[in-house]
């Protein structure tokens, strides 16, 4: 109802969220959309976003490479983006000949509180971990949260990383290690498109993301990789 009713010359998405079959339905009727999300098989719109499993896979990989063999991701990954980072944290044990299953999978709502909730029921039960994948900043910042209240240090005692590298990440105690996405390069590349979606410009693009290291995921636990704490990349 309010694609019908709204005269605009563009109209653009920011995350898909579960309405993908939605939003491939619209692309048979109109073209005049460009999606801030995840590049989907086979999809019929125009999107820009980052590569979700690489960065997934690499801030995975940089607290493997920190020793922390016993982790856990957290968060909500229903929609396609937050489904392709906890696919990157699946394909970085997987590289590094780690052993990880579906139970290290906690689900929850992408809410402070929530997250934080979640971690403290996981202390209480005596789930054995001892670094935290969070599928976004906000997670993370919960996660940590919830440590802290059961006496529980970050990092000494659990590395926990984030994605997103919104801007309280940096100010966090500790300072949150995180994925950045350049957000001000993919508005850029979406108005742009939107303007000249006629041409042959119009289609998805793939931007590249950092890995931020800052204080929450703590240096090497066992001196035997003295470099792990610069990732490769």
């Amino acid at each position: 109802k309010l694609i019908r009713s709204v005269r605009a010359d563009g109209l653009v998405f920011i995350g898909q969220g579960l309405i993908h079959e939605n939003l491939q339905r619209l692309a048979d009727r109109r073209q005049d959309f460009v999606v801030w999300g995840a590049r989907m098989p086979g999809q019929r719109y125009v999107t820009i976003g980052s590569d979700n499993l690489s960065g997934g896979r690499r801030i995975t990989r940089h607290l493997l490479r920190l020793n922390r063999r016993k982790l856990i991701f957290l968060g909500d990954v229903t929609g396609p983006e937050m489904h392709e980072r906890y696919r990157g944290f699946v394909l970085a044990h997987e590289e590094e000949a780690v052993t990880t299953d579906a139970s290290r999978l906690i689900s929850t709502h992408l809410d402070i509180g929530l997250a934080s909730g979640t971690i403290e029921r996981l202390v209480r039960e005596r789930v054995d971990f001892d670094g935290i994948v969070a599928v976004n900043d906000v997670v993370a910042l919960g996660a940590i949260q919830g440590l802290r209240r059961h006496g529980i240090n970050v990092p000494e005692d659990v590395s926990v990383v984030g994605y997103d590298n919104v801007e309280f990440s940096k100010y966090t105690q500790p300072s949150l290690t995180t994925i950045s996405q350049d957000c001000v390069r993919g508005g850029q590349l979406i108005v742009s498109k939107l303007i000249d979606r006629r041409n042959q410009s119009f289609n998805s693009e793939v931007l590249p993301l950092d890995l931020i290291v800052r204080e929450s995921c703590g240096t090497v636990k066992v001196s035997a990789r003295p470099s792990a704490s610069c990732d490769a990349g």
